[in-house]
């Protein structure tokens, strides 16, 4: 049986070689709940989270179902090495295309990825079965507050935290 391959949409379009990575802030006095909202182009399921933050620690990562504005699943993810991308499997959420859901990483350091040619991000960035469609944030009183959706805000210049998910689409 041949497996299908997990698909990371936001990890395979920061290495197309278009953004610039750039560590931000590494001990914020202020938490954010950062994400992408998006799409998937097919039916299928979200099979793990992940971040890629300044600093090593436990991360919640929440997925949202964008419309009704409802966390669907919330996962910790455990980065043991700052700035490098960890992986937290969860049980297989599934998905449906045209749908709009939201994922989002609570955290005080962030990396922010910004065009290598400068000026404005333009969405929607397909890669693979993953459209994603903005950034959002919202600011938050502690990593541990009641997930908060992140609003469409400043969503053109940069793309902060890195948070990431892997997902197989059916065949």
């Amino acid at each position: 049986m041949e497996t299908q391959p997990i698909e990371e949409g936001f990890t395979s379009f920061l290495a197309d070689s278009t953004m610039k990575i750039k560590v931000t802030a590494t001990n914020n006095p202020v938490y954010y709940e950062f994400g992408l909202r998006f799409q998937v182009l097919k039916e299928g399921k979200v099979v793990k989270f992940g971040t890629r933050l300044p600093n090593s620690g436990t991360y919640r990562v929440s997925i949202w179902d964008f419309t009704e504005k409802t966390v669907l699943l919330s996962q910790n993810v455990i980065q043991t090495q700052a700035n490098t991308q960890a992986w937290a499997d969860i049980s297989g959420l599934a998905i449906k295309p045209e749908k709009e859901y939201f994922i989002s990483v609570v955290a005080n350091n962030w990396n922010d990825a910004l065009p290598k040619a400068g000026g404005n991000i333009l969405y929607p960035i397909i890669k693979g079965s993953v459209k994603v469609l903005g950034f959002g944030y919202a600011s938050q009183p502690s990593a541990t507050a009641t997930p908060r959706l992140p609003n469409e805000t400043n969503n053109t210049k940069s793309i902060s935290g890195f948070v990431d998910f892997g997902f197989i689409p059916n065949n």
